[in-house]
């Protein structure tokens, strides 16, 4: 993956450099420094894969010439803390051939330093392995046919620097989009981007050598500590990512499902189907009051015979509503979009269960790797005692073997007894036992899990097939009356015609031509 990475430095006498010494380590020869009367020896350093001076047309010819070259920097600057040259690094795309790669930093000295009236001084380390990159040295003085004149203190502007790095990015992604590549590189901080992403330290020199031979260092832990973090919140977000993509392409189904229902349930869209009529409710019978007298000429009724007609009123009038299909109960069922909402929720519970078990495994091998360092005490301790009961203390040619070794298993006895050490432990191992706790807890909710989503996705994906069910109904339905009104002599359309046809054998009929 490409990777972005400039950076500046000032070779100065007050840091106790020397432009001549610098210049030969990175090219890999041999320079004698005049001024000091010192010879740089770096014949034997290895990876120096491509050396060059660039300067403009008006410079003398011995520019071409290293040694003459920062001999004569060291020559004209007088002062014991005089700026001698300046120094640029650049990582090179990988992504690049070696060809591409020279191309590409050529062309961007010669345009940004070159052109301006600086010579440099190119050097490219490791084409061929992990970490291409390449130096550049350049001068702090205009040159002209004469050699060097006055400094130009424009160069040393902090805003040029920043437009070298926008300028680097910007030649680096062409370069990349001219061979194909859809990796970029960004000159700006993850701050400046707008990016959650954490920056890695600086690893320096010696404690980069340490690491590759093997050796962890603090700020090697500090990084890879950094990398885990970061690609667990580059997974957080790709996964969030996908399913704001299945979400739209749900919600796109969505249309298209609920449009078919429609279809089945309502017929043609936008058609409203026309209701049945209701059943007229039978009107209640006012009741005769009852008479108090006999004989007065009025129909009278006795108490039983009028608790018996009201009775028969109420039983015409309270009639049960008639139930769909027959005697069965209909369950109004679940629409598409709430069989879309519980799988998509079920999914995304899921998802997050496994996400936090994840994180719990990665908390989990962080506090184990530290406990390993508190356990290399003991270890280191016996192999000291080991090595001791080797020793004889009547042999003089020991005892100095014998006195180092009893001073370093005391050094490390009291490190490892110190108050410190022994509370990091046991909060580690108690951080341990939570974790493991915690992972088990979590984990015995996955199954729960797991079932909802099966049967939900079960759910969402037999719904097509229900629809297209239900729509054979329909249409068979439709059949059966089509072909009773054309047993009874009705005419049918050709459509109409089709249709029953495509339910021939169902129908236990021949089809019409």
């Amino acid at each position: 993956m490409a990777t972005y990475h400039l950076s500046s430095q000032i070779i100065g006498r007050s840091g106790g450099k020397s432009s001549v010494a610098s210049a030969a380590y990175r090219s890999g020869e041999k320079i004698q420094d005049e001024h000091i009367g010192q010879t740089f020896d770096y014949t034997k350093k290895m990876g120096v894969d491509y050396k060059e001076i660039l300067a403009p047309d008006r410079s003398p010819a011995w520019v071409q010439d290293r040694e003459k070259l920062w001999n004569q920097v060291e020559m004209i600057e007088r002062r014991k803390d005089a700026q001698l040259a300046r120094e640029l690094n650049f990582a090179l795309p990988k992504e690049l051939n070696k060809e591409q790669q020279i191309e590409l930093i050529r062309n961007f000295a010669k345009e940004q330093f070159v052109d301006k009236g600086m010579v440099s001084d190119l050097t490219i380390h490791h084409l061929a392995g992990e970490n291409p990159h390449a130096h550049i040295m350049l001068t702090t003085r205009e040159i002209g046919p004469e050699g060097f004149g006055k400094k130009n203190r424009e160069w040393n502007d902090r805003e040029l620097l920043k437009e070298w790095r926008k300028e680097w990015a910007e030649q680096a992604n062409k370069a990349l989009e001219k061979v194909g590549v859809l990796e970029r590189i960004d000159h700006r901080s993850y701050k400046n981007q707008g990016s959650k992403q954490i920056p890695q330290i600086h690893v320096g020199v010696h404690a980069n050598a340490m690491e590759k031979k093997g050796i962890q260092t603090e700020r090697g832990d500090i990084n890879r500590e950094i990398k885990e973090l970061n690609t667990e919140r580059d997974k957080f977000n790709t996964t969030k990512r996908n399913l704001m993509q299945e979400e739209k392409q749900y919600l796109a189904e969505i249309k298209a499902r609920e449009k078919i229902q429609d279809d089945i349930l309502f017929g043609q869209p936008n058609q409203k189907q026309p209701s049945e009529p209701t059943q007229p409710q039978p009107q209640q019978k006012p009741l005769e009051p009852v008479g108090k007298e006999i004989g007065n000429g009025r129909n009278t009724l006795s108490v039983d015979e009028w608790k018996r007609e009201v009775s028969q009123v109420k039983s015409k009038t309270e009639q049960p509503q008639p139930k769909f299909a027959s005697d069965y109960e209909f369950k109004k069922p679940k629409t598409f979009q709430e069989i879309k909402t519980d799988f998509d929720q079920a999914r995304t519970e899921l998802g997050r269960q496994r996400e936090t078990i994840d994180r719990i495994d990665s908390q989990l091998r962080s506090e184990t790797d530290k406990l390993e360092k508190f356990k290399n005490y003991e270890e280191r301790i016996g192999d000291v005692e080991e090595r001791l009961g080797q020793l004889s203390r009547f042999k003089p040619w020991h005892w100095n073997e014998i006195k180092a070794l009893e001073q370093s298993k005391a050094n490390l006895t009291k490190n490892k007894q110190t108050d410190s050490w022994e509370t990091k432990r046991e909060h580690i191992v108690q951080r341990i036992t939570q974790l493991r706790d915690k992972k088990q807890s979590e984990k015995k909710k996955l199954p729960n899990l797991e079932n909802r989503y099966k049967e939900a996705k079960g759910t969402y994906d037999q719904r097509p097939a229900k629809i297209a069910a239900i729509k054979q109904q329909r249409n068979l339905d439709k059949s059966k009356d089509l072909l009773e009104r054309y047993q009874a002599g009705g005419k049918l359309t050709t459509q109409e015609t089709k249709l029953i046809n495509s339910f021939s054998k169902e129908l236990n009929i021949k089809k019409s031509p």
